[in-house]
């Protein structure tokens, strides 16, 4: 028991220390994985957010720019 007990002890204690940290490591990793997908997420939905408004605002200036050019009697497409 002497020399031996000691190292299977020593040898199962390395091996479970070893997985606790490989877990650990894991679900660390994990974790920050998930925060990088809330903030790209968040910064996706307000470029789409800004997206869209801006596409609104060019919609209502683009048709109100093609009423003013007909208003004139110059197609927009007109060559």
């Amino acid at each position: 028991m002497n020399g031996t007990g000691g190292r299977i002890f020593a040898s199962v204690f390395s091996d479970y220390t070893r997985e606790n940290m490989e877990s650990q490591r894991r679900r660390s990793l994990a974790a920050f994985s998930g925060k990088i997908f809330q903030k790209t997420a968040k910064s996706k939905i307000c470029s789409i957010l800004a997206a869209v408004s801006l596409a609104l605002k060019w919609r209502l200036w683009y048709d109100y720019d093609m009423q003013y050019d007909m208003a004139k009697g110059k197609g927009r497409f007109v060559q």
